[in-house]
């Protein structure tokens, strides 16, 4: 017998989570799975991914307090095998509910970030760690997608191992050949061009990308600066780069929901972030055979990069660190390209996600 599993998240808009979760709706197996879609509000660029035999079920509230009653109805009638709820704060709204859902239904809970960093960025972190430590306790299972993250839930909340999976975030690196098969640069001139992806937010990290980037631009007068993605610093930032003389050189290109041709054709892909889950971005440059630099922040980048060829990790924080393996790394065609590692190809995360979702009915 199928098994209905009911994904629940904010929105679909621009981020690493929702990203995997519309490749998972598209990759589960069906003759296994009857895949449907809680959105607390139904936007997002992400929206035309989801497949179409997908029921997707709009909350059509603007914050996720406001719709947890929707959501509690939508369970209770729909009576899932499975719920598995995505991002930290829907993720507690979830367990807030736990007690008032059929008790037949596994509920899952998707951690996308080292949870310690982030709530440590936050208001009162004493109390919010505490809600995290009770409520994530009594969840059936929660995934983390770096072990990093894993054992950040351990030693800093107390949650116990067995609770807890380990599933890295997959790239689609067949539907990535196939965008950036004969793919024209989108760059003028030859650079060498550096490229940064993700929502401008001080997470991450591009004040430190562009502090970096003004220590490499004096040593490489043509190097260019793209930042793809868009978010509450982009103002702030671009201020930054006017004030060290740089307005003309990094370029803000704002979101773009096919990043593969940048990707592909930009000498080094930079990851300046402060904390990570496991950064989905890391993986798709890798899967384009882009080099990558980046900062060993909190996270799971390290256990992206450790090892493959054509890849650097410096400590956190040391911007001439950043700023040499920058100028360090080779020119596109020059060597050969870095091969995405085969943990985070899309058939690994699959059979994963396949055995989990399959697992015993709630107790």
């Amino acid at each position: 017998m199928k098994r209905k599993v009911l994904f629940a998240i904010p929105s679909l808009n621009v981020g690493g989570a929702e990203r995997v979760l519309t490749l998972l709706l598209r990759h589960l197996p069906r003759e296994r799975f009857e895949p449907e879609l809680a959105l607390v509000q139904d936007s997002g660029p992400f929206l035309e991914h989801v497949p179409a035999d997908v029921p997707v079920h709009d909350l059509g509230a603007t914050r996720v307090r406001y719709g947890l009653p929707k959501l509690l109805r939508l369970v209770r009638r729909l009576k899932p095998d499975v719920l598995l709820s995505h991002l930290s704060y829907l993720n507690l709204a979830v367990m807030l509910i736990r007690p008032f859902l059929p008790r037949s239904t596994r509920v899952l809970l998707q951690e996308t970030t080292t949870l310690s960093e982030q709530l440590a960025e936050g208001s009162r972190p004493g109390l919010h760690a505490l809600a995290y430590r009770l409520l994530y306790a009594r969840a059936d299972a929660v995934v983390c997608c770096s072990e990093a993250m894993l054992e950040d839930l351990v030693r800093r909340f107390g949650l116990p191992r067995q609770r807890l999976r380990c599933v890295p975030n997959p790239v689609d690196e067949d539907a990535i050949e196939r965008v950036i098969a004969g793919s024209a640069s989108p760059y003028p001139g030859a650079g060498p061009h550096v490229l940064g992806v993700g929502r401008l937010a001080r997470e991450k990290g591009y004040d430190r990308l562009i502090d970096a980037f003004t220590l490499l631009a004096g040593r490489q007068p043509d190097a260019q600066l793209w930042l793809l993605g868009d978010g509450p610093e982009r103002e702030a930032l671009e201020q930054r780069a006017g004030q060290a003389g740089l307005a003309a050189r990094v370029h803000f290109v704002g979101y773009e929901l096919n990043p593969y041709p940048w990707m592909r054709h930009a000498a080094v892909f930079v990851q300046s972030s402060r904390r990570e889950g496991l950064p989905v971005a890391v993986l798709e440059a890798l899967a384009c055979g882009t080099r990558v630099a980046a900062f060993d922040c909190p996270g799971g980048t390290r256990e992206i990069l450790e090892g493959v060829e054509g890849t650097t990790l410096v400590p956190d924080g040391n911007l001439a660190a950043l700023a040499d393996a920058m100028a360090r790394l080779p020119s596109p065609g020059s060597s050969p390209r870095p091969v995405l590692p085969a943990r985070f190809r899309l058939d690994a995360a699959v059979r994963a996600y396949t055995e989990l979702l399959s697992g015993p009915a709630s107790s």
